[in-house]
């Protein structure tokens, strides 16, 4: 396998320089959490899959894609999952509510 290495800038769509979490999706896009949303980026550049207005604070800490190809994203105190174009949040015991910030999926 061959790694290559670019620099990716708001140039290429990103609306936020500062990205917290990489993760690859299952259709092999590189997905981006950053402090005001959650980016795609494929063959015709950035997608906006999530923007931080969705989700219950706008910086994606972490993300985790689980079996079924959901997204699940971290956030300051809470976590949503996006999933066929839709936001939800977890059920209550899925969710660690006393936590300050969400960092770590496992």
């Amino acid at each position: 396998m061959e790694w290559r290495a670019r620099r990716i800038s708001q140039r290429d769509g990103l609306s936020d320089p500062f990205v917290w979490s990489v993760i690859r999706d299952p259709q092999g896009r590189i997905v981006l959490g950053s402090n005001s949303n959650v980016v795609a980026l494929g063959a015709h550049g950035a997608e906006q899959l999530v923007s931080g207005k969705q989700l219950p604070n706008p910086s994606a800490y972490e993300l985790f894609y689980d079996r079924r190809g959901r997204l699940w994203i971290g956030t300051r105190g809470s976590m949503a999952i996006y999933t066929n174009g839709k936001v939800e949040r977890p059920p209550t015991r899925a969710c660690a509510q006393s936590m300050r910030s969400i960092r770590t999926i496992c």
